[in-house]
Order: structure tokens, then C-alpha cells, then sequence
């Protein structure tokens, strides 16, 4: 699992209460997390706050699983020349 993929799933399961090792990319935040629309707002708050980046609301909406919320953030981070790798701070591409 990626640096970003634990990270991502710890920031989902503290907001919505759930054991982040249970969670996988495939979970679907409304019908398999049951989280309503106001909660996956908070996460990507959350997420933009943890990987300063900005996600807009229509990220938002096209952002469905745990899966899809990792590669948005990876392709962002790629865009700046990031990456972060497991226990990790985010770090220049060229030096992983």
C-alpha cells in the first residue's frame, strides 16, 4: 500500500469511524461507507489540508471510491512533481 493509499484511508476512517485497515480502494464512500454528501465534502477538505492541494466540488463528485480519492491525489501530486512514499513526507519526484 502506498504512502498516500494508508494515508488517505486513515483520514477516512477517523472522519467516518471506521477501522482504516478494514477500508480498500474499491469502497465506495456513499453506499459502502455510507457517508452522505456533507461528510465526503469534510474528507476532501481534510485530504486538501493534508496534501495541500485543492480538490473542487466537482472532484468531489466524480471522487467515489477510496481508490479514486488516492489516483486524484497521486495525479495532483504528480503535476508538482511530488510523491510520498509509505511513513514519508511528500518529496520531489526525482528524489524517491
Amino acid at each position: 500500500m502506498s504512502g498516500i493509499s494508508s494515508r488517505v484511508k486513515e483520514i477516512v476512517a477517523g472522519h467516518a469511524g471506521k477501522d482504516a485497515t478494514l477500508l480498500v480502494d474499491e469502497a465506495r464512500f456513499g453506499e459502502d461507507l455510507e457517508l452522505d454528501s456533507l461528510c465526503r465534502v469534510e474528507i476532501a477538505v481534510l485530504l486538501e489540508k493534508e496534501f495541500d492541494l485543492s480538490i473542487g466540488d466537482q472532484d468531489v463528485d466524480r471522487i467515489v471510491t477510496i481508490g479514486d480519492a488516492v489516483a486524484f491525489i497521486e495525479a495532483q501530486l504528480a503535476k508538482r512533481g511530488l510523491t510520498a512514499t509509505a511513513g514519508d513526507d511528500l518529496r520531489p519526484a526525482h528524489a524517491v
